[in-house]
């Protein structure tokens, strides 16, 4: 019997993207990141839910041009394309040139959707990579009008490593830091018991117990790395969320059609429980807020520039209760957020 040939990893696909970034875009070598090359690339008001897969810094005349890269599959025909175009414009800000990368083979057999895809792209300015045994090069971006100056400074300060600060890391009493391990640990294991079994089929390249979201300045730590469409799960084992200290697993979906309007009938659904917060950071990410759904004006909050990453989520406390309590429990959120506006 032949074995069935092995399926393509998106992070083979970050490597030849890196070594074609240095030939054709003389990028620093010793500042090249790509994830999974062992470094960090994070930093206070950095990228927020996720993080590019390339990043390259280019000297030209004295001067630094940063080259974001986000690679996909295409192996999900109805989104894979949209996904990538989705993350661009939110990485849009910190990059100079922006490129979307896909292997060779996939690209070629959407033969029907390449018009559609080409205009989106030059639309956006964004270049074309089609990664094979080697890469090529089918559209050339366009230097970013749009770029941030304050954001593009922190991701190459990030990048070259200058503007560090240091940190204080306060010793805990052996009572408080017990209570931090076992409450990390315990969310390890719920991580990887009721949450892998209820969403686990439903989340592609997912990782249940891995740090998803982190920033030491500022006590920002999460675990799970669960994204599908508009619907995503955290564990935050510090309560980071509602700064309460309480360990839970949160199930959020982006807030893309909720009004005032609409809000009413959701809320005479059952839809925005007590329960139900809503999360959203000002454009630089320094500030943020999460507030139960019930107390908050849309229009005054977007009014205070929080218009960033707006999510309605709903938490699962761990503490004191079963697994098999937990995952019930989980069940409903899943409902839940499904039933909420796309």
């Amino acid at each position: 019997m032949k074995k069935k040939p092995a399926k393509l990893a998106e992070k083979k696909l970050y490597v030849p993207i890196v070594d074609f970034l240095k030939r054709q875009y003389a990028c620093d070598p010793g500042h090249l990141w790509w994830a999974g090359c062992g470094r960090d690339l994070a930093f206070a008001a950095g990228f927020g839910k996720r993080k590019p897969d390339v990043v390259g810094i280019s000297r030209q005349n004295r001067s630094c041009e940063v080259h974001l890269v986000e690679a996909k599959l295409l192996n999900l025909r109805t989104t894979a394309f949209d996904d990538t175009l989705a993350q661009l414009d939110s990485f849009n800000p910190y990059a100079d040139y922006l490129w979307a990368a896909f292997p060779k083979s996939s690209w070629d057999s959407e033969e029907n959707n390449h018009a559609v895809w080409m205009v989106k792209l030059k639309k956006r300015g964004y270049g074309l990579l089609l990664v094979a045994e080697s890469i090529e090069q089918r559209l050339q971006p366009a230097r970013n009008q749009e770029v941030d100056r304050d954001r593009r400074k922190l991701l190459l300060d990030a990048m070259l490593g200058e503007g560090e600060k240091l940190i204080a890391l306060p010793s805990l009493g052996p009572e408080a830091s017990g209570a931090a391990g076992r409450a990390a640990a315990r969310l390890a294991e719920v991580m990887a018991g009721p949450v892998k079994e209820v969403f686990g089929r439903r989340f592609k390249d997912h990782k249940f117990v891995v740090a998803d979201v982190y920033d030491s300045a500022t006590a920002l730590f999460t675990l799970g790395d669960l994204e599908q469409g508009n619907l995503f799960v955290q564990g935050d084992p510090f309560g980071w969320h509602l700064q309460d200290g309480r360990p839970v697993v949160w199930v959020w979906r982006y807030d893309t059609s909720l009004s005032p309007s609409s809000e009413s009938a959701h809320a005479k659904g059952g839809l925005l429980t007590t329960d139900t917060y809503l999360y959203a950071a000002t454009k630089d990410n320094k500030n943020w807020i999460c507030r139960p759904i019930a107390d908050c004006d849309r229009a005054s909050i977007r009014a205070e520039g929080f218009i960033e990453d707006m999510c309605v989520g709903r938490p699962l406390a761990i503490s004191d209760r079963t697994m098999a309590g937990i995952k019930e429990q989980l069940k409903v959120l899943l409902a839940w957020a499904h039933k909420l506006p796309k």
